[in-house]
């Protein structure tokens, strides 16, 4: 009787077994940003993103310099691509990071926010950070301080639907800092 039993048992769990199918680890969904509308002023390439409510501005080095320009007063934060690092870790862009109130977000940073923030520091001396966020930001929020978080990939992998997931999160994130 218990042989029967162990053989039911197996013949059920087998058959179980070839009726599921390996989907690997499920994908969490992000919900799309649906806040407010935000204007992001965009230092590099326009992101590939999934909302219809946030728009994107570009905006150049000068516009940083001058951060009484007219394209920063509407502002809801900055997105600063990769490629302008080096550059914006120079001293009179430090200057602007520790004085706007523009949440500011850096688009894979390798070596955190930190440079950017230091005048003492340039992005190529900074060291890197292997398990970095996709994303890192900073609001300043007076006295030398700031409030800094990251945002990273599903995964650590990226892909279009992580960093469009990634770009969602940090919208929701300069909607609560703003």
């Amino acid at each position: 009787m218990l042989v029967k039993k162990v053989y039911f048992f197996s013949i059920i769990l087998f058959a179980l077994l070839i009726g599921c199918e390996e989907k690997g680890p499920v994908e969490p969904e992000t919900n799309i940003y649906q806040g407010e509308h935000l204007t992001i002023g965009v230092l590099g390439e326009t992101p590939p993103i999934r909302e219809e409510n946030v728009t994107f501005h570009n905006i150049s080095l000068d516009h940083l310099i001058n951060n009484s320009t007219p394209e920063l007063n509407h502002i809801d934060g900055i997105f600063i691509i990769k490629k302008y690092f080096e550059e914006v870790s120079q001293e009179e862009y430090v200057a602007f990071f520790s004085e706007t109130e523009i949440p500011i977000v850096f688009i894979e940073s390798e070596k955190s926010f930190v440079p950017f923030i230091d005048k003492d520091l340039k992005y190529s001396d900074a060291p890197t950070f292997e398990d970095q966020m996709y994303a890192v930001g900073i609001k300043n929020i007076g006295n030398m301080k700031y409030d800094t978080w990251g945002i990273g990939l599903y995964n650590d992998t990226k892909n279009a639907s992580n960093i469009k997931r990634a770009y969602s999160n940090i919208f929701r994130k300069i909607e609560k800092v703003k």
